[in-house]
């Protein structure tokens, strides 16, 4: 099976070019080349999380996924971000409201369909406090510590639990 495939076989919504985005950086992200076992995280998270919420939500708009080392600290990221391994993604879903005019998808309305239809993310975070509201979803892969974090942060390095 070629790169593209491992993709585009999991969803039609999605393709490689999405894996390594950034709407801060494009410059770094064109530098990455994903492996195969990145690839096939990627192809996992598409499955498992993307490709539900599109079929939920409607388009969506990948802001950042596959990161570098120098990527991340461009960016800010934390210095063991899920996007280190391709299991994270800040997505951005789009509704259509008229013929070819879209509208964003609140991202807290998001948020509480992952938490209440129990989709398997490792951390799902929302960052209030950004304009616009950032959504981050990750995925539980092996050699990563386990998690099953719904997160809410109003103010930059705090969160709270959301239950």
């Amino acid at each position: 099976m070629s790169l593209n495939n491992l993709i585009t076989t999991r969803s039609k919504f999605f393709s490689k070019k999405e894996i390594v985005v950034s709407s801060k950086h494009p410059e770094l992200a064109s530098k990455i080349k994903p492996t195969i076992k990145e690839l096939e995280v990627a192809a996992l998270l598409i499955e498992s999380v993307l490709h539900p919420l599109r079929l939920r939500f409607g388009p969506c708009r990948i802001d950042s996924w596959l990161r570098s080392y120098e990527l991340n600290k461009a960016v800010g990221g934390a210095s063991g971000s899920d996007h280190l391994y391709c299991s994270a993604v800040d997505p951005f879903f789009t509704k259509l409201v008229n013929h070819n005019k879209t509208t964003p998808v609140d991202p807290l309305e998001v948020f509480k369909y992952i938490y209440d239809n129990k989709l398997p993310v490792r951390q799902c975070i929302i960052y209030m406090y950004k304009d616009p509201i950032q959504l981050h979803l990750s995925i539980n892969i092996p050699g990563r510590e386990y998690k099953n974090d719904f997160l809410m942060s109003y103010d930059r390095g705090e969160y709270e639990f959301y239950n």
